[in-house]
């Protein structure tokens, strides 16, 4: 029974661990492994308490100090390890294989999920610099 427990909690904490921490600024994290990642904004006030933005396998993102940009992939490895989480089912988890999404810092405004066209669509609306973009060249579908 001992060893149960033990191999149970390996389990669980292994899961739990994180790989990274970024600062993205203004108060923006990213947390985890390439494949278990979560964008988190510092709740203003608590030290190390953060509220998430986006979770799942965020496979490249950007940023400056006005703008995150990340590329989320739907994996199935994502869907079981957040799947039961509510910001998952908001986020449209279940949906398109890869996403994209902006955050800007300034309003903390989240948008997305989107397709590629409809990123790149987004990105010209809202002036994106050209510099701020992904640091992989097949970001494009």
């Amino acid at each position: 029974m001992k060893l149960y427990i033990f191999a149970l909690l390996v389990l669980l904490f292994s899961k739990c661990s994180l790989e990274g921490e970024y600062n993205l600024g203004a108060g923006y994290f990213l947390f985890g492994d390439k494949a278990n990642t979560v964008i988190a904004k510092e709740t203003k006030g608590k030290i190390a308490v953060y509220s998430e933005v986006i979770e799942g396998e965020i496979r490249q993102y950007n940023f400056n100090k006005n703008y995150i940009i990340a590329e989320r992939r739907i994996s199935e490895n994502a869907r079981t390890y957040f799947g039961s989480h509510p910001l998952w089912n908001e986020q449209k988890g279940n949906g398109d294989t890869i996403q994209f999404w902006i955050i800007d810092k300034s309003t903390d405004s989240l948008i997305g999920p989107m397709d590629w066209q409809k990123y790149v669509e987004t990105r010209t609306l809202l002036q994106l610099p050209a510099e701020l973009k992904f640091r992989s060249e097949d970001a494009t579908q």
